[in-house]
């Protein structure tokens, strides 16, 4: 297993740029983690948010289901 890298909400949107993630859309993911599962990859200290990035990324793909064409 992964150790884990934790990342502000402004470092992993520059980090995962290219795969369209803003500091808006992140941070509206934050604000529903506790609904859509991200909660385990978040850590908060008083108002600092991280992210452990090595379970972001399992989150997100876990958010893939299915998609294949029947």
């Amino acid at each position: 297993m992964e150790s884990p890298q934790f990342l502000s909400v402004d470092r992993l949107a520059t980090k995962y740029r290219d795969a369209g993630f803003t500091k808006a859309s992140i941070r509206w993911m934050l604000f529903n983690r506790r609904t859509n599962g991200l909660d385990s990859a978040v850590v908060q200290l008083g108002r600092k948010i991280l992210i452990d990035e090595v379970a972001f990324v399992a989150w997100l793909q876990s958010q893939r289901g299915d998609r294949r064409a029947a």
